[in-house]
């Protein structure tokens, strides 16, 4: 509000710094000497640039439909645009085209065609010959929805060409006899040994030593886990703009005022003119008052008490006619509410069974029954809920209304939501009865599960702000500390004036969303727009109000990390190598594992019935290597130390049981193929991108 107020007082200079901006925006080019500058596209894969209109209209299509936020949209639209690229890309090197049965055969089998009654023969089949002469027509008499035929037959061309190349690159996949057999004998040959395993927790911290060396040979071995992506860490200060108690104050004084007719001198008519009170206004004029003074709109509907959200809804609910309650405080707005009617009995909860008849109101083309024929059938079905056939049931079987997939169930309603017959039928009659009402869309079987008081509420709300005072103030703290940490210590600046810092690491170059503060993407684009350093500080206006103040605590430049920046899970991870290394040179002096246990006073251990793809060991958790290991060494000999998840191991083999030889590896062969399709599937937009060049230049734009 503070902000508005101050460009409130300068809006001729404002219109001047407008006007300059846009003309050095039209003319940018003219005077830096290249007026042929060209933006990069969004996405460019090899030579062949993504459309910028058609991306965003694509963004905002998944944006309104699935409700998702901007990066979300534009990630999505990403993903399936490069997708469908590169797969038209591959099947246009590869010179795979489609012939005129793909395209037959596609509309025969998509809904949207075959069951098109415009396109269906006698024998309600789609008929090919008359889709191609509706074709003909467009072209003949309308331009313009044939130029919309030929953009969606180039789509399902596309469409028709991926699932081809699919199917083509699963049908060169293939499982050999051998695999199965082995895949076989992997599940089912049985393994027992003894081990002992020495933690790598046993050995003290204080005897290994890290060089910076170590470390580096550890990232250039370890390249593709520990590589990263270009980004920052930030601390952050909120300043929220909150209300005050005195703000509230004001509002509430607001509302109160609103209880007693106040005067006001017209400056139109020259008189004075005295405003109604929310007490004593019509209730033909309320809708007019709400509108007016609140800033929630006026709900005209009857409400049973289980409808009320308000925190004071049993004493709203139980307030006599035109009768005030408040100023009260519900979900950031201070209210007054004015009951202005009650129905007993006004709300019901109902489920019913239509039974239509030809020419009813609303009846489908297909009813043909009489409307003698449709009240039979209607007595006919009630005798039958009467005597304990489940009403839902009926509803599903037999219903000609809408209701009819939710078993008959409608919303709940009062007196005036339904046609006159049937809101006679049920106000008139109590809780549980069931009978037959008819309406002019036909015979009604109803039940009446429940009726409630009713009332009508009216509500003045006004939103809990703060007032312009409290803006100014939280944009003069917010200054102050901006300044402040210029040239102090920002944690300590906070603590001063007792403001909790805020961290986010590794923010990336196209993240949308912080923990605690939302979507900051604000914040994203500046940090990416420039070259930013260590601790620089910017101030960001929130959404819902206040202030974010940022500083830059770290640069994440891409690749390996910077030795000297290691997060303490790098250097525990070499720690565990060293660990690793130590123990496998100490261990491999030993000639039994009895002694090893002695002398770290550990167990020796037993694993049994342990097959190939065994991963968990009782007693020393996740280690598939070691149970890999097991199966490699000789009956009751001693393994060397082999080097595990959670520490080194010494085994014994004890016991080896090869799996019986079966007549049949059929259903291991066909296990193998699915889980092969299923891996191809995954994994084969992945593996095609790898072959393009793809310049993704979304940040950019979004």
């Amino acid at each position: 509000m503070a902000i508005l107020g101050k460009i409130r007082s300068y809006t001729g200079a404002l219109i001047l710094v407008i006007g300059l901006a846009l003309f050095a925006f039209v003319f940018t080019g003219v005077f830096d000497g290249n007026p042929n500058t060209k933006q990069n596209p969004i996405v460019l894969i090899e030579n062949e640039e993504i459309s910028m209109d058609d991306f965003s209209r694509q963004v905002d299509f998944a944006e309104r439909n699935y409700q998702m936020s901007t990066l979300e949209a534009v990630n999505l639209v990403y993903n399936q645009i490069t997708s469908e690229k590169i797969y038209l890309m591959t099947t246009n090197n590869l010179g795979l085209n489609i012939s005129k049965y793909h395209l037959e055969n596609f509309l025969q089998n998509d809904p949207n065609f075959s069951s098109d009654s415009q396109f269906l023969n006698s024998d309600g089949v789609f008929d090919q010959q008359k889709f191609t002469d509706f074709i003909i027509d467009l072209n003949l008499n309308n331009p313009t929805a044939y130029e919309q035929w030929k953009n969606q037959e180039k789509s399902i061309e596309n469409r028709i060409k991926i699932e081809e190349y699919r199917r083509m690159v699963l049908a060169g996949s293939y499982v050999t006899d051998f695999e199965a057999k082995q895949d076989y004998y992997f599940k089912n040959d049985l393994l027992d040994f003894q081990f002992v395993r020495v933690p790598y927790s046993l050995v003290s911290d204080s005897i290994i030593d890290v060089k910076s060396k170590d470390i580096k040979n550890f990232l250039a071995k370890n390249k593709e886990v520990y590589e990263q992506e270009a980004s920052f860490d930030i601390k952050y200060v909120q300043f929220n703009e909150d209300a005050t108690p005195n703000d509230k104050l004001m509002i509430e004084n607001q509302l109160r005022e609103l209880l007693n007719e106040r005067t006001i001198f017209n400056e139109v008519s020259k008189m004075d003119e005295i405003l109604p009170s929310f007490s004593n206004i019509s209730e033909e004029s309320i809708s007019e008052f709400i509108s007016e003074y609140s800033d929630l709109p006026f709900d005209d509907r009857f409400l049973a008490q289980k409808d009320l959200k308000s925190n004071f809804s049993e004493t709203i609910f139980n307030l006599k006619k035109d009768v005030i309650f408040g100023p009260y405080e519900q979900d950031g707005f201070l209210m007054l509410t004015k009951l202005i009617d009650r129905k007993k009995q006004g709300k019901a909860k109902v489920r019913h069974v239509l039974i239509a008849y030809k020419d009813s109101e609303g009846a489908s083309a297909n009813i043909t029954r009489t409307k003698s024929e449709a009240k039979s059938k209607a007595n006919r079905l009630l005798r039958s809920i009467r005597n304990g056939e489940s009403f839902a049931n009926v509803a599903v079987n037999n219903s000609d209304g809408p209701s009819a997939s939710n078993g008959g169930q409608l919303p709940e309603f009062t007196y005036n939501d339904m046609v006159e017959p049937f809101s006679k039928y049920v106000f008139s009659r109590r809780k549980g009865s069931l009978g037959i009402a008819e309406t002019p869309f036909g015979f009604h079987i109803i039940e009446i599960q429940d009726k409630y008081d009713a009332v009508k509420l009216a509500t003045v709300a006004k939103k809990i702000i703060p007032s312009e005072e409290t803006s100014n103030n939280i944009f003069s703290n917010a200054i102050q500390f901006e300044l402040d940490v210029q040239q102090k210590d920002f944690e300590e600046q906070a603590k001063i004036n007792s403001l909790s810092v805020g961290n986010v690491k590794n923010i990336k170059i196209l993240d949308e969303s912080f923990p605690v503060i939302g979507n900051q993407r604000q914040i994203v684009r500046w940090l990416f727009e420039d070259s930013r350093k260590e601790n620089e500080i910017k101030r960001f206006n929130l959404n819902q109000g206040g202030y974010l103040i940022i500083k830059i605590s770290a640069v994440n430049k891409e690749g390996l990390p910077d030795i000297e920046k290691l997060d303490n899970s790098i250097l525990n991870a070499v720690i565990k190598e060293k660990k690793k290394e130590y123990l496998l040179e100490n261990l491999s002096g030993y000639e039994s594992m009895e002694k090893i246990a002695e002398k770290y006073d550990l167990e020796v251990k037993s694993a049994n019935a342990l097959n190939r793809f065994t991963h968990m060991i009782s007693g020393a958790a996740k280690e598939p290597s070691i149970v890999g290991a097991g199966f490699g060494i000789q009956l009751d000999k001693i393994s060397k130390p082999i080097a595990g998840k959670s520490g080194v191991f010494v085994i014994k083999t004890t016991s080896k049981k090869t799996a019986e030889e079966i007549e049949n590896y059929a259903g291991f062969k066909s296990s193998l193929i699915s889980k092969m399709d299923q891996n191809i599937q995954s994994n084969l937009d992945e593996s095609l991108k790898q072959l393009f060049e793809i310049e993704d230049n979304r940040a950019t734009y979004y």
